[in-house]
């Protein structure tokens, strides 16, 4: 059961409404239970999708040996207008350091 499922279920026991205005749902009315059912299902079904549709570009990209990095948080590199990782000076001596003075 769903986590959203859960808690709307605890409160209709209690007597306690969820209404959503924007979709005109109450869930002390069955039909509105029914709808919000329908629709979370649709909503899981979704991100199910998105997700999927993110792992097949990620893996397409590794295969073609394009890196996929987020080098804006990532300590030492920047990317070249090719997408290539190449190696911030500046910034690599902070990590040069950093390994060093853990291996000491």
């Amino acid at each position: 059961m769903e986590l959203y499922t859960y808690y709307v279920r605890t409160l209709k026991t209690l007597g306690i409404g969820v209404i959503f205005e924007k979709e005109n749902i109450n869930t002390l009315d069955f039909k509105g239970e029914v709808l919000l059912t329908l629709l979370s299902s649709l909503a899981q079904d979704e991100s199910r999708n998105i997700s999927e549709n993110s792992t097949w570009r990620i893996r397409r990209k590794f295969e073609q040996g394009k890196v996929v990095v987020k080098h804006t948080k990532f300590l030492g590199y920047d990317k070249d207008e090719e997408g290539n990782l190449i190696i911030n000076e500046k910034q690599a001596k902070v990590v040069r350091r950093i390994y060093k003075n853990y291996l000491d």
